[in-house]
């Protein structure tokens, strides 16, 4: 009887002991600013292109971005309901490879369509009011071997009140950043 006991107050104490190693990064708190909104992203070169991403992080900490401009508003569906999002876990800050998406479009100088397979490789860091993102997408035309990839692009939120500035750091062109929009809100 009393080895029942002391195996059941080890356990207890092992799984106790186990659960406060746990960093708190793992659930998003209560007052995390970015927790239960999405943040949208459109900048435009002087040769009138345009890029960006939208990103919403849940209550539990999870966080998916979905890169492009959409040209509308997103909801929380527009972001996590499709299969070329980017997501983080609760808790983590890099994602060395994406799952693969893949894509019908023209390419120049082809003719017809082609399929390109493409996925991003990032890394993501919260500071109180302050997020910082970093991706690199890589594509390669179907059959190819290898994929290519190009300089990444740094994003830098900073949220003030119910407004947000955003700073990119895009060289993978010859442009020049002409304007930047950031919004924040909450999400449905």
């Amino acid at each position: 009887m009393l080895r029942r006991t002391t195996l059941r107050f080890t356990l207890v104490a092992v799984a106790t002991s186990a659960s406060a190693l746990l960093p708190s990064a793992a659930r998003a708190q209560s007052d995390d600013p970015f927790a239960g909104r999405i943040v949208r992203v459109v900048y435009r070169w002087d040769n009138n292109s345009s890029w960006g991403f939208m990103v919403y992080t849940d209550n539990s900490g999870q966080r998916c971005f979905r890169f492009g401009n959409p040209g509308f508003r997103p909801k929380i569906s527009d972001i996590t309901g499709v299969d070329h999002k980017v997501c983080f876990k609760p808790g983590q800050t890099s994602l060395e490879r994406s799952p693969v998406r893949t894509s019908v479009t023209g390419v120049a100088g082809q003719k017809g369509q082609t399929t390109i397979e493409s996925y991003y490789g990032g890394s993501v860091q919260q500071t109180a009011n302050n997020l910082d993102a970093t991706f690199q997408p890589c594509n390669r035309l179907r059959g190819e071997p290898e994929f290519r990839c190009v300089e990444p692009t740094r994003y830098t939120v900073r949220l003030q009140g119910e407004n947000c500035e955003v700073d990119v750091k895009d060289n993978r062109g010859n442009w020049k950043l002409v304007s930047k929009t950031c919004e924040y809100y909450p999400a449905m």
